[in-house]
């Protein structure tokens, strides 16, 4: 898969999918699956979306971002998509949705067709929606496909019910609307080196600012590392048993599996929720309740050993 960060043009007939895709959940891929689809008739399958890391869309500032970008691409590419699109948010802020069909989408992208979902906006102060981009590209020969809500449970999977979940700790309920695990993938970094003294090391990954931050407490995890994935046990919050202020981090135990990940980017998954994050009167009582959080999620993936993965 390529990826630009500029609008390049492309030199070939295109499917588009448009979007901002925070979270890549069930209803963004029926979006990118039907331009993937597009393929077989000859489309290059191109996703043009946005980097927000500086500035967002006025309707999404209030929103964490659920899933990095690197996460985010890595779906893309298992979907099936080639060409990735991803300007800075205010490069193309200006722009007024005309100009978007004619400059970008056909011109640049080559589209034959495009496809977006139902609530899509764009253009400067996001003024058109999907049927005025299905009327304005038309007049350019393109074919515009407007995705309906996917219904679950009687309410459409949306990025605003998916984030309230994790926030309140139901990432199982999560993982159903996103189509995926919930997944972090930072940096690994140097902490106090606290388990290795009690006998569970664990890895550090802070949240880096504007990320969303699950509940507070302790998950039953899966962790991909070097190609396998093995269960683990991750605790998010401030380590309240240890004094002084920090960031929320996600700190983790993997089971049967103690090598050096500093500074490596490591993907963690969140399987379950098992307790509220606590502050334990001991670094003793602590350890017993690490071990006892180790010993659920053993029993939650019935196997203490790890998996491969394709």
């Amino acid at each position: 898969m390529e990826l630009y960060t500029t609008v390049k043009d492309i030199g070939r007939p295109s499917c588009v999918a448009l979007g901002l895709f925070d979270g890549v959940h069930r209803g963004h891929r029926e979006v990118i699956k039907k331009a993937v689809s597009y393929q077989s008739e000859g489309l290059c399958p191109v996703i043009f979306t946005f980097s927000v890391h500086s500035m967002k869309p006025e309707r999404k500032i209030s929103q964490a971002t659920i899933l990095s970008d690197s996460l985010k691409f890595q779906l893309f590419e298992e979907l099936g998509v080639e060409k990735v699109i991803t300007p800075k948010f205010e490069d193309i802020m200006p722009l007024d949705a005309k100009s978007f069909v004619k400059d970008i989408l056909h011109d640049k992208l080559k589209a034959r067709v495009v496809v977006c979902g139902y609530d899509f906006h764009f253009g400067k102060n996001a003024s058109a929606d999907a049927q005025f981009l299905s009327q304005e590209a038309k007049k350019y020969g393109i074919e515009t496909c407007i995705i309906p809500a996917l219904v679950d449970q009687g309410e459409p999977v949306s990025s605003t019910r998916i984030r309230n979940l994790i926030l309140q700790g139901q990432v199982g309920r999560a993982n159903e609307l996103l189509g995926y695990d919930y997944c972090i993938d930072f940096v690994v970094k140097k902490g106090m080196q606290l388990g290795n003294s009690i006998g569970f090391p664990t890895i550090n990954q802070e949240f880096p600012q504007g990320f969303l931050v699950p509940k507070y407490g302790v998950y039953a995890t899966t962790v991909k590392v070097f190609g396998r994935r093995f269960f683990g046990v991750t605790n998010v919050g401030v380590k309240p048993t240890i004094e002084g202020e920090r960031l929320p981090s996600a700190e983790t135990h993997i089971l049967d599996f103690n090598e050096d990940l500093y500074g490596k980017k490591v993907q963690v998954y969140f399987t379950k929720y098992l307790r509220d994050e606590k502050k334990f009167d001991t670094i003793e009582e602590l350890s017993l309740n690490i071990k006892k959080d180790a010993e659920m999620a053993k029993q939650l993936f019935n196997c203490t050993n790890k998996i491969n993965i394709c």
